[in-house]
């Protein structure tokens, strides 16, 4: 850890200068977005569309944030439908994917005209027609498939494996004639997303190979049919070795180079081509901030004991990955480069309630910050936020200049909400 506070930090630091804001905390650097934002907007290819992921971060403020940047976005429920109205997205800048979505939620996708419903399986697509033959209408929508080649190196696999999301490959070829004879319903193309956080461009372009294969495949045995919209779902990895400033992620120029060169080979100039990103976009702007409550040695082993942990912050339970961690001392000093492994753990009454495991900080006191950075993403949303009945944390989204509250701390009248008692 470098001995001086990240430029988020700073940020942060001063706000808990005012004393205003309790721990625990989510921070969300708007510049450190905007950034990420510019990366994937240089030298975008002419037919590729990013749809911002609204599962990564559903923040009303963040979502809204990116429908002003141009971006369309992602949907996996009726929730998040509500929410893309709310902040003022039409149906044809939202495209909805997820398995088991319900008539109702299918009814209201369809009254409201988004621009794809991504259907999981031939049932999914039975449903949805006799909903479209009720309303009268035509819904487009692409086809999941759960493809039988895989991205090496993930640690979250979701295609070329055992799933419950789309149609498995090997039987794709007898299952799409029952689509698409389907007469309320228009088949554009395919949604193949086969794996999330890689770092290798290269493994990126192979998968983009791939898919290309199976379009081809599929036109061949088709040929009344064209896969107007290739989605290839998420993928782009961030580095959560490093803190940010040393970060190593995946190399966007060249992938898009590489795109370019095989959408050029396959022909493939008049096709959509669409990515659903979140982690790329948000993570890094996040920092988790919580304070320590108390220090112990227990058999060879210290623990900083903080008033916040996975009830707020899941992912280092979920995924089994350490974030970087830093520390704001309590009377707001820099930190200083004095490491030392320690386990980081939080308030609830469960062993997996860790922040971080031997993570390598500066030593600290009761009363110091610790901030777990880039944590934009999967973060408050993927939290076991109601166990222990402790309040949800205060969000606040900041940059150089100004910073506001976009969710106020819980209270403990909320754990009442909709019990009438």
């Amino acid at each position: 850890m470098n001995n001086k506070l990240s430029e988020s930090n700073k940020y942060i630091k001063k706000m808990l200068e005012l004393e205003e804001i309790q721990t625990p905390a989510y921070f969300y650097n708007e510049e450190s977005i905007r950034k990420q934002i510019n990366i994937l907007n240089t030298n975008t290819p002419d037919n590729f569309e990013i749809f911002y992921a609204m599962k990564g971060n559903s923040n009303p403020f963040i979502i809204e944030f990116f429908k002003n940047n141009g971006f369309g976005t992602e949907i996996a429920s009726g929730g998040e439908l509500f929410l893309a109205k709310k902040v003022g997205f039409k149906g044809d800048q939202i495209i909805y994917t997820g398995p088991s979505k319900s008539n109702e939620e299918l009814k209201e996708a369809v009254k409201f005209k988004l621009k794809t419903i991504h259907i999981e399986s031939v049932n999914e697509a039975i449903r949805l027609n006799k909903i479209c033959e009720e309303l009268g209408v035509v819904q487009n929508i692409l086809v999941r498939v759960n493809a039988n080649f895989e991205v090496h190196t993930t640690s979250t696999q979701l295609s070329g494996c055992a799933s419950p999301f789309g149609i498995t490959e090997e039987v794709l070829l007898e299952e799409l004639p029952k689509i698409f004879e389907l007469s309320n319903i228009h088949f554009q193309g395919l949604h193949v997303y086969n794996a999330s956080g890689i770092l290798d461009y290269k493994l990126l372009l192979q998968n983009v190979q791939n898919v290309f294969e199976m379009v081809n495949r599929i036109e061949s045995e088709f040929p009344d049919e064209k896969c107007e919209y290739i989605d290839f779902g998420g993928g782009l990895g961030i580095d959560y070795e490093h803190h940010s400033e040393n970060s190593k992620n995946c190399d966007i120029p060249a992938f898009y180079n590489g795109l370019k060169e095989k959408v050029k080979n396959f022909n493939f100039e008049d096709r959509k081509l669409i990515m659903e990103i979140s982690r790329f976009l948000v993570a890094e702007s996040g920092t988790y901030v919580t304070q320590i409550r108390d220090i112990k040695h227990s058999r060879g082993t210290d623990f900083y004991i903080c008033d916040g942990g996975v009830n707020h912050f899941a992912t280092t339970m979920h995924f089994d990955r350490p974030h970087p961690i830093s520390v704001i001392h309590k009377n707001l000093s820099i930190t200083i480069n004095n490491k030392y492994p320690i386990n980081i753990t939080g308030p609830l009454c469960t062993g997996v309630d860790v922040l971080g495991k031997n993570a390598p900080i500066s030593q600290s006191e009761v009363g110091d910050f610790i901030c777990v950075e880039k944590t934009g993403c999967y973060a408050l949303n993927a939290g076991l936020n109601h166990f222990l009945s402790h309040r949800m944390p205060i969000e606040i989204l900041f940059n150089k200049n100004n910073w506001k509250v976009v969710r106020k701390r819980g209270e403990r009248e909320d754990l009442l909400l909709n019990i009438d008692y």
